[in-house]
């Protein structure tokens, strides 16, 4: 029985522990951005293999103080590494720091790694090289109010890359995340009623890949060819073996009975090409239909289409490189007139409270007022509309 810890996005937490806990998980409670939990090396590989939340799976090795780098380097080489590491293995440190005397996060890694190294060219003049894309070990090391912790990555790189996705789009979704947006939205529970998923803006494809997979009973982890366990000492490859060939056998048999109810469509051509691109590489593209589809830009036409057209105009805004804080303001105020049923588009845009706020904290011209909206009224409705005073300018709101 060994103690582990997985890593997630904060705000998933109680969600990783449910999951945990059902692939056989013991005593596992939530932390800030992960979840402790207890269990033998097939609950760890379990893990790794199908947590469809987790980004990474470490197991603590030391717990020790590092006031100073010395500290650190003896900490490091009080760990018999020969029990992790062959000498003619590769391995990749991640350090992070916080609150703590060392603040250089490369410097501390490179502390670690020389302190592993050492150790073994101490013992027989053979040291493990050093690989930061694929290494067989990986470790990672977590400094917060000089107390260090050192853990060994059986991920290997995060648990969010599926090996599916070939191509993406300016912004993808995260696989995990959007696996946690079907949890809570309880997607198993629909599928198994006879309900279909519908993705107006697919982009990549990533919510309803995810979607499909999990309908299917698939493994998360099952097209990956890499992990951070495969080099280590104490890796059990016949009971890795044994996990993979349930996870094929699954997957063979849920991809089989998947039923074509998944829909997605996307106003750009290029992002649908590319999202039939990726289901076909993760195995689903004869289960769903895509297509080309612009969303209504002025007016929502059902009352549950609010978020598309602040979605489209606010990413709009940020590849402009407009002010940050206006556009959140601006979002917001579209998300509550979009609620009542008004126009979300010029309006909620026509904040001159938000620019009168960004003027008095640059002392210049907001940049968003050079911004003319393809719904902007007209010039006469322009000039009628009565100019904002200098002398009296509305209070700069917080934003």
């Amino acid at each position: 029985m060994s103690r582990w810890f997985a890593t997630c996005p904060k705000g998933m937490e109680y969600l990783l522990r449910d999951e945990l806990a059902a692939l056989g998980a013991q005593d596992a409670h939530e932390a800030l951005a992960g979840v402790h939990f207890e269990g033998p090396l097939e609950t760890a590989y379990r893990a790794c293999l199908w947590s469809r939340l987790a980004s990474r799976i470490l197991l603590p090795l030391a717990e020790f103080d590092a006031t100073t780098d010395d500290a650190l380097y003896a900490g490091v080489q009080a760990i018999d590494w020969s029990q992790h590491l062959a000498a003619h293995a590769t391995l990749a440190v991640d350090a992070h720091t916080a609150l703590s005397k060392l603040t250089h996060s490369q410097f501390i890694a490179q502390r670690v790694k020389d302190a592993v190294v050492d150790q073994f060219r101490q013992q027989g003049g053979t040291r493990p090289g050093v690989d930061t894309e694929e290494p067989d070990v990986r470790l990672n090391l977590r400094l917060k109010r000089d107390r260090a912790t050192l853990s060994l990555d059986l991920a290997g790189s995060p648990l969010h890359r599926r090996g599916w996705r070939e191509l993406q789009g300016e912004a993808p979704l995260k696989e995990n995340l959007a696996a946690a947006m079907l949890l809570r939205a309880r997607w198993p529970e629909i599928y198994a009623a006879g309900g279909a998923l519908l993705d107006p803006m697919c982009g990549s494809g990533t919510l309803l890949i995810e979607g499909a997979l999990m309908a299917a009973d698939v493994a998360p982890g099952w097209r990956r060819d890499y992990y951070g366990f495969l080099g280590w000492q104490q890796h059990d490859l016949a009971l890795w073996r044994g996990l993979l060939d349930e996870a094929r056998q699954r997957a063979e048999t849920g991809l089989t009975q998947l039923r074509p109810c998944f829909f997605g469509s996307d106003a750009d051509p290029r992002m649908v090409q590319t999202a039939k691109r990726n289901a076909q590489e993760a195995g689903v593209a004869g289960r769903w239909r895509s297509a080309t589809w612009r969303m209504p830009s002025r007016r929502p036409v059902w009352s549950a289409a609010w978020s598309s057209p602040i979605r489209r105009t606010a990413s709009v805004w940020a590849s402009a490189r407009r002010c940050p804080r206006c556009t959140t303001r601006w979002a917001s105020a579209c998300a509550r007139t979009s609620r009542a049923g008004a126009p979300p588009c010029w309006p909620a845009m026509r904040n001159w409270a938000a620019r009168w706020a960004c003027m008095r904290r640059r002392n210049t011209r907001c940049t968003t007022a050079r911004w003319k909206p393809s719904c902007s009224p007209s010039k006469s409705a322009r000039a009628t509309r009565p100019r904002a005073s200098r002398s009296r300018s509305p209070p700069a709101p917080r934003c």
